[in-house]
């Protein structure tokens, strides 16, 4: 009876150090199903007597108008339906050729009749290909018109030339002959080495992979090949 009137630690102590044995500590089973216990799934449980009531939204699709659509545009109101015969085409009459015959008369001919005419003579004189020799002694019209005015010479307005310059050679020196005077060329020695050839005193090394690697083997003598006589043929030419 000790036993069952024994009480838990969670109904005795509730300071948030003691912890109780009997319920389990960990907080996530280890199970492979997806865990579908949420808080808001704990606090609003689901109802199975209530039906969510439909959405006002319209839905997204074509609305017609209730008004029917006219049959009647533009066009047909300002361009009606007329009668229109067909055309018709003309036919010319078929080609018949006049018996008469064509005179060519033309109202030029009629108008402008021929008359006989005779050449004009030239009134240009004909080109004289022997000139006159004579000398003309007649007095032309510019000397005639045109005389000499005896009038005096004006005086030059331009300034004499009174400057002569001598005639003798020019002695003096210049500033740029006192300045810079000339300067005769100084031979220097030239310190360049003379372009000849280098001989080094190290002996050369003649020795080769080819002379040492090379055997040198006797040579067969050379055959000899003998010539053969020449033998007429046997057989007669057809010629």
């Amino acid at each position: 009876m000790a036993l069952m009137n024994r009480k838990c630690i969670c109904d005795l102590c509730s300071c948030g150090r003691h912890h109780c044995p009997h319920p389990p500590t960990k907080i996530y089973e280890k199970t492979e199903k997806p865990c579908l216990f949420t808080e808001y799934a704990e606090k609003y449980s689901t109802y199975h007597s209530y039906v969510p009531r439909e959405s006002f939204k319209p839905k997204v699709e074509y609305q017609k108008g209730p008004i029917p659509m006219e049959g009647l545009s533009t066009t047909k109101r300002d361009f009606g339906i007329h009668n229109i015969a067909p055309v018709k085409h003309y036919r010319p009459d078929k080609f018949t050729p006049s018996p008469d015959e064509m005179d060519f008369l033309t109202t030029y001919n009629q108008h402008y009749n021929y008359y006989p005419a005779s050449r004009v003579s030239l009134i240009k004189p004909r080109d004289n290909k022997h000139p006159c020799t004579d000398k003309m002694e007649s007095v032309p019209t510019y000397k005639a018109d045109y005389l000499p005015w005896n009038q005096q010479r004006r005086s030059s307005f331009r300034p004499q030339q009174l400057y002569h310059p001598s005639s003798c050679r020019f002695d003096h020196r210049t500033t740029h002959q006192d300045d810079y005077p000339m300067k005769n060329l100084v031979d220097t020695v030239s310190y360049k080495p003379q372009p000849g050839p280098k001989i080094c005193n190290i002996p050369l090394e003649n020795m080769t992979s080819y002379k040492s690697s090379y055997v040198a083997h006797p040579v067969e003598k050379r055959y000899m090949y003998e010539v053969e006589k020449y033998k007429p043929c046997e057989i007669p030419f057809d010629g």
